[in-house]
């Protein structure tokens, strides 16, 4: 199961999700969420059998449904990657799943998947690109779960609250 959770807006492209479900029929892609791109999706669900949409869930399932997927999915056009980071990712990593982003190579997000090993990143105008490597992970358990504890492993480094409230002082101090 493929999740992509969360607003898909004009900055997203929901033909990426389009693919996923049209090249990997034997995959379930799930997007919970809201926004433009939901719409569209609704337009063509009716030729993806694999393909289920479901509204925004409340905050207190959020991780439920994180920890529901296989892979967790994150889009984000190349003309809104350099400015804006899809702050699903950091939700992503801490449930500790294994995260394809398609997305510009310099966005934040991009980078910070790559260099933890919490994924694989494609191009976010590459369709295909990221239809295969999601189709290609998804049957590679042991790969899985190396990027799944990863991500994790990422999130507990760099999410500490006192070590960021230390960080913050710091500055502070210094201003």
């Amino acid at each position: 199961r493929v999740i992509y959770s969360g607003t898909l807006a004009l900055k997203h492209n929901p033909k990426l999700i389009e693919a996923v479900a049209k090249n990997n029929p034997e995959i379930e892609v799930v997007v919970v969420g809201a926004g433009v791109g939901i719409d569209y999706l609704h337009e063509i669900k009716e030729n993806l059998f694999n393909l289920k949409i479901l509204p925004l869930q409340p905050f207190s399932k959020f991780s439920q449904v994180l920890s529901c997927a296989d892979i967790l999915v994150g889009v984000i056009e190349s003309e809104a990657g350099e400015f804006s980071v899809p702050s699903k990712i950091l939700s992503y990593l801490c449930a500790g799943r294994p995260i394809v982003l398609a997305a510009p190579k310099e966005n934040l997000a991009s980078e910070i998947v790559k260099t933890s090993g919490a994924g694989i990143v494609v191009d976010s105008s590459d369709e295909i690109g990221f239809s295969e490597a999601i189709g290609g992970l998804i049957g590679d358990r042991a790969r899985l779960q190396v990027m799944g504890e990863q991500a994790r492993k990422y999130a507990e480094e760099n999410f500490d609250i006192n070590h960021i409230t230390d960080r913050f002082m710091a500055i502070f101090e210094k201003i």
